[in-house]
């Protein structure tokens, strides 16, 4: 199919914006989706009827209104993507039975350039959160522990680079954030009013940090800083033996040089 009118195009925009809104959020209704698009109810359901009629989106019904959610078919449109997989197989069961324990809700996120992206979260597993997140979204680096902590870990080159172009208030305060953070290792962060906070310790895999493990909680509820640090650092370290443990096993299952 050849594409030359710009209709075509936002109307791929719309597709892929609500494709991304409804993993973000979960089911959502055509006016909600018209106001996060910016766009008309008419629109909105134009671009929704189109997603359940190829098999990507099904209607729920929900209160008064149609809802509609992302179907198991989006999971084949990243059949290309590569990705450690291995490192989800590690922590995936880890963070669950880490949650399932103490009841916070986790997160691993990975490097995007000046965003982070957030691969697999446990925030179905508890009712210990404010707002619940689904995986597959990506956020900015400056707005979250685990973005922060990725970020200081870049190296010198790439982080320059990145922080080139971010949008930040004052560079040399964040530089300065950044090298403690690198000091510190591990990060944390609360927006201004939020009575939730964050706390990111960095997953190294051969002496490179290749992920972060994020763990939020309710600041009127649990405060305080350093008991939950401890318990992130024994779970990253459990994470990255699993690591070393999954390698040993692939080189040992590896057929034999011919």
């Amino acid at each position: 199919m050849r594409v030359h009118d710009s209709d075509d195009i936002q109307s791929l925009r719309n597709g892929l914006a609500a494709l991304r809104l409804m993993n973000f959020l979960g089911p959502v209704s055509a006016p909600e989706l018209a106001r996060a698009l910016n766009t008309s109810r008419a629109t909105a359901y134009r671009v929704l009827k189109t997603l359940v009629e190829l098999g990507y989106a099904q209607p729920r019904n929900i209160g008064r209104a149609a809802h509609y959610a992302p179907t198991v078919r989006v999971c084949a449109l990243s059949n290309g993507f590569v990705g450690d997989v291995r490192l989800l197989d590690v922590a995936r069961p880890l963070m669950l039975a880490h949650t399932a324990k103490h009841g916070f809700p986790l997160a691993l996120s990975t490097p995007a350039g000046d965003h982070c992206f957030i691969r697999f979260n446990t925030d179905s597993a508890t009712s210990r959160v404010l707002r619940r997140f689904r995986a597959g979204f990506f956020a900015s680096s400056l707005v979250t522990a685990g973005g922060m902590l990725c970020l200081a870990h870049q190296p010198e080159q790439l982080r320059e680079a990145v922080l080139d172009h971010l949008p930040a208030d004052n560079p040399v305060d964040l530089r300065a954030q950044l090298e403690l953070i690198r000091q510190n290792d591990y990060a944390t962060f609360q927006w201004a009013g939020e009575r939730e906070g964050s706390i990111a310790v960095p997953l190294r895999w051969r002496g490179t940090v290749i992920a972060a493990l994020i763990l939020r909680y309710m600041i009127h509820v649990s405060p305080q800083i350093e008991p939950k640090l401890e318990l992130m650092r024994e779970l990253a370290r459990d994470i990255e033996a699993g690591l070393v443990a999954a390698e040993a096993i692939r080189i040992a299952q590896a057929p034999a040089e011919p």
